[in-house]
């Protein structure tokens, strides 16, 4: 017996709403024969790349929230805001290094009471904004001890205001902040031994809350494994698109940009 997987691809998804949907056969990776199992757009149209803004160069990351769609270009380092029918309205974010500046942003996160989190890497900081495009604070990340060359690269924030970071080079996968960058925990830990200079020397992972806030689901592109892990940093489960239990499983994979 067949069994599917449904694939939910966060460069074209909202979090909270379904855009597009593709169930495959897992051993082979083909897209099933049956009409109702074919890839389906709901709701969005075409973005035109020439906005009122002028021109997205690079989509790093796109996103939904509500009824309004989030394209963050960090060539031009901002956030573009525009309606589900194509139609900009505003863009969040500019180039620069102060308050309310961004610099090379690698990811976003918009929570639940529409508060607009960037983060920029290089400089271990994030910006927050409303969801209008207000700049509201700046959080400086204080990595722990010994992880100073570590870089942030992928963010989520909980009810709590708790602040998850996943790194792109770093012994560390995933670490918890508190509202003011304080370090708090660490969730997940690299288990194989970095070699400098090496091909794994960099961490190449996504992290996605699983479902909801219950649990994160981080995706490791190196291994292709999925774990998924509590808040408290349980491991609850480590597996592939290959294992028995994705007969129903959810997952969320954020293309790496």
């Amino acid at each position: 017996m067949k069994k599917t997987l449904i694939l939910l691809s966060f460069a074209f998804l909202a979090q909270n709403a379904v855009s597009q949907e593709i169930n495959i056969q897992q051993k082979e990776g083909l897209i099933q024969n049956k009409e109702d199992k074919h890839i389906v757009f709901r709701g969005i149209d075409k973005i035109d790349s020439f906005s009122e803004s002028g021109i997205i160069g690079s989509i790093t990351k796109m996103n939904m929230a509500g009824e309004r769609i989030y394209i963050l270009d960090k060539r031009q380092c901002k956030i573009f805001v525009f309606t589900k029918k194509a139609k900009f309205l505003y863009s969040i974010g500019r180039s620069g290094q102060g308050p309310g500046d961004l610099e090379n942003p690698s990811d976003f996160f918009i929570t639940d009471k529409e508060t607009v989190y960037v983060l920029n890497p290089m400089a271990k900081r994030i910006e927050v904004f409303s969801i209008k495009g207000n700049f509201v604070k700046r959080i400086a990340l204080k990595l722990p001890e010994g992880l100073f060359y570590s870089q942030p690269n992928r963010i989520l924030v909980d009810q709590n205001q708790e602040i998850l970071i996943a790194y792109s080079l770093s012994r560390h996968l995933i670490d918890v902040y508190d509202e003011n960058g304080n370090y708090l925990r660490t969730l997940l830990k690299r288990e194989d031994t970095i070699t400098i200079p090496g091909e794994n020397i960099g961490n190449c992972s996504q992290i996605q809350f699983f479902p909801k806030e219950k649990a994160i689901l981080h995706f490791n592109y190196f291994t292709g494994l999925f774990t998924k892990i509590s808040k408290t940093g349980n491991i609850e489960k480590i597996f592939s698109v290959f294992d028995e239990p994705l007969n129903k499983e959810r997952l969320f994979v954020i293309p790496s940009g």
